[in-house]
């Protein structure tokens, strides 16, 4: 059994079941005192200003409904079962050829346990961290133009109330360097150079074309 398999197995051990779950939180969300939510809850990041951090926490209670491998998305139903969401804005303008990624990173107390996803402007799950390890982190392409995403962060078994658990998150836009070229060996008298050059490409009609033959006599 992998690592990730253990950790899905204590999980699941511990959540309840959904149907469950969905049934308290919703007859009992009016109940509790709502908790901190991510501070401050928007931010852009582009090529200029390409770094936005921000906090969460401590929250009244905890949410066990995300689970690892296959995934289950956590159930958001504040405060009862809470997911503390950070509108991410990222604008990359269209006349820039680079290739950028979205970074998203939360530290946190080692004794705690905080889960760390990032959905598209629909809703989509598109990369998600839920090893029970500190730090999490997430990685995803950034499309050309300007277009919103959502960090999620959700309290998976943390120290809640006041003076609980909270978490660091740290957004990063970052530009895919392309390794430079190997350098050009100098020559030494005496010692051969090599060098590793590519086969010239061969159209596909060149490929299927017969060699001609030569059956007459050469002339010059």
């Amino acid at each position: 059994m992998t690592a990730r398999q253990t950790l899905d197995v204590r999980r699941r051990a511990r959540t309840w079941p959904r149907a469950m779950v969905l049934f308290f939180a919703f007859s009992l969300a009016g109940s509790f005192q709502l908790a901190r939510a991510a501070a401050p809850g928007s931010g852009t990041v582009t090529p200029a200003g390409p770094t936005v951090t921000y906090g969460g926490g401590p929250f009244s209670q905890t949410n066990q409904t995300g689970t690892a491998g296959p995934p289950t998305e956590p159930t958001c139903v504040n405060p009862l079962l809470p997911c503390d969401d950070f509108s991410l804005t990222v604008t990359i303008p269209p006349s820039d050829t680079n290739t950028y990624f979205v970074n998203v990173v939360i530290t946190f107390e080692t004794s705690a346990d905080f889960d760390l996803y990032i959905l598209d402007s629909s809703g989509n799950t598109l990369n998600e961290s839920v090893t029970g390890d500190m730090p999490e982190a997430v990685r995803v392409h950034a499309q050309t133009g300007t277009h919103v995403y959502t960090v999620r962060v959700t309290p998976y078994s943390v120290a809640t109330g006041a003076g609980g658990d909270t978490y660091a998150a740290n957004v990063t836009l970052s530009q895919l360097v392309a390794p430079p070229d190997p350098p050009v060996l100098p020559t030494v008298a005496g010692v051969p150079r090599f060098k590793t050059t590519r086969r010239p490409k061969v159209s596909a009609t060149a490929r299927a074309s017969p060699r001609s033959v030569r059956t007459g006599p050469r002339t010059r």
